[in-house]
């Protein structure tokens, strides 16, 4: 679901300045990793190939993480740095898929991260 880029770039982006405020960053984080499930499989379905579609998406495997995060409470900004991290490279990856450079398309010419984004772009579009 490619019309669900912008809004995920928007909750990144919110999710890491709220990160240091501690204003609902795990229902921000959780919202952005569900609607980069959507975006990868498109709208759930009960069948197996849906199942085989999702399962190794890394947004779907951050979902227990953020729980995690979201147990352990807002007392430390270094449990948030792998969400946000996460986040940093999908804002990448979806300026470098717009029409044009984006914000963040400089993202993806960085040193190791450049092999990762050529493998990814093909699977993203």
């Amino acid at each position: 679901m490619p019309q669900v880029k912008g809004i995920q770039f928007i909750l990144w982006v919110v999710f890491i300045v709220s990160m240091p405020l501690r204003m609902y960053t795990n229902y921000i984080a959780f919202a952005a990793l569900g609607l980069g499930v959507l975006r990868h499989a498109g709208i759930p379905k009960f069948n197996m190939e849906y199942l085989q579609s999702v399962m190794f998406n890394e947004n779907l495997q951050l979902i227990p993480y953020a729980g995690l995060a979201a147990m352990l409470g807002a007392q430390n900004l270094i449990i948030y740095a792998p969400l946000a991290l996460h986040g940093v490279l999908i804002m990448g990856e979806i300026s470098i898929g717009a029409q044009g450079p984006g914000p963040l398309s400089f993202v993806p010419q960085i040193g190791a991260i450049k092999n990762v984004f050529r493998s990814k772009l093909s699977t993203y579009s």
